[in-house]
């Protein structure tokens, strides 16, 4: 699948822009662009319309692109150009000064202390901040497409062992979501001979490890699905409610909690942990010890679920988890 697919894929928009956690009015993408008709900057709208959108592969024929230009929901449109962005800044900086006066001030001065990692995805409908209505200085954040950790990646190994060793978070949190475009891709059959642009493969190496789950994975959703491609290979990203769509993006969230809690900077803290033999108080030993926690975001309603795949220090229990558990 090229990378123009999954960019203006049902499950995607090209706009980066987060609404702003300290702000009432939020910065949506529920209006359809009326930039639509310019491939490069397309975007979808809602969920609804994004199911009903055309195949990702075809461009949307003038008829249509005119009807989604009507479409228009009570929410206040999202950013679209430099101008936009500027006036919510501007929203922020007056909002912190009112709800949170000397909060920036203080953080500047004192550091970050964030009692959280959450390593989720770059999709811009997820908005750690929005989502657990967090103020600035809560989490320490490592986004990417599918939110993935590799231990041989540079970024994803630096941004951990930042966490756990300088800031001392106490949580590290995967957190994917339903609706995911890279691991909705990664159920497409791709002919990596036929890839080459320098984009398209970069996508594709990225998303390879989730292929790997989708093709090994014994969760009966995910054999199901397999099962009948076998017979009929999928030519589009399969519907948001899909239950092997929905699976997969667990299985992808467990396979990196697990990823986390093997990685080297994580073993390494633990023996340190296990190590000090008593010498530390209780008090000091509950400050090092890191939790790692799998969870997944509903990009319908809101709502985050616990996978129930948690990792503490060898010997330390688990804090309990506030979050409804997903059954699977």
């Amino acid at each position: 699948m090229p990378l123009s697919a999954l960019v203006v894929s049902k499950f995607s928009t090209t706009t980066i822009v987060r609404p702003c956690a300290s702000s009432s009015t939020v910065l949506c993408n529920h209006r359809v662009s009326s930039l639509v008709q310019q491939r490069s900057i397309r975007s979808l709208a809602t969920l609804r319309d994004c199911r009903n959108a055309v195949r990702c592969t075809s461009v949307p024929p003038p008829s249509q692109m005119q009807k989604r230009n009507k479409m228009i929901c009570s929410h206040k449109t999202f950013a679209s150009d430099l101008n936009e962005l500027f006036k919510g800044n501007q929203d922020y900086v007056s909002n912190m000064k009112r709800d949170n006066p000397g909060l920036l001030e203080q953080l500047a001065i004192e550091g970050q202390k964030p009692p959280f990692m959450v390593v989720d995805c770059s999709d811009s409908r997820v908005s750690e901040q929005d989502i657990f209505s967090a103020q600035p200085g809560t989490m320490f954040t490592a986004g990417n497409i599918a939110n993935r950790f590799d231990e041989a990646d540079l970024n994803s190994n630096a941004v951990l062992s930042f966490a756990v060793e300088t800031l001392k978070v106490k949580h590290v949190v995967v957190m994917g979501h339903y609706g995911c475009g890279g691991v909705a891709s990664s159920m497409l059959l791709v002919n990596m001979d036929q890839v080459t642009r320098p984009a398209d493969i970069a996508v594709q190496k990225w998303i390879s490890p989730i292929r790997e789950i989708y093709e090994t994975s014994e969760r009966k959703e995910i054999v199901e699905h397999r099962e009948r491609c076998k017979e009929n290979p999928i030519t589009e990203l399969p519907d948001l409610h899909d239950p092997a769509f929905r699976a997969l993006v667990e299985e992808n969230v467990k396979s990196n909690v697990e990823k986390v809690a093997k990685s080297a900077v994580i073993r390494d803290h633990y023996a340190s942990v296990a190590s000090s033999n008593g010498a530390k108080s209780p008090e000091e030993e509950a400050q090092i010890e890191v939790f790692i926690h799998g969870w997944v975001y509903d990009v319908e309603n809101g709502k985050v679920s616990d996978l129930g795949v948690s990792v503490g220090p060898p010997g330390k229990r688990l804090p309990p988890s506030p979050f409804p558990m997903v059954d699977a």
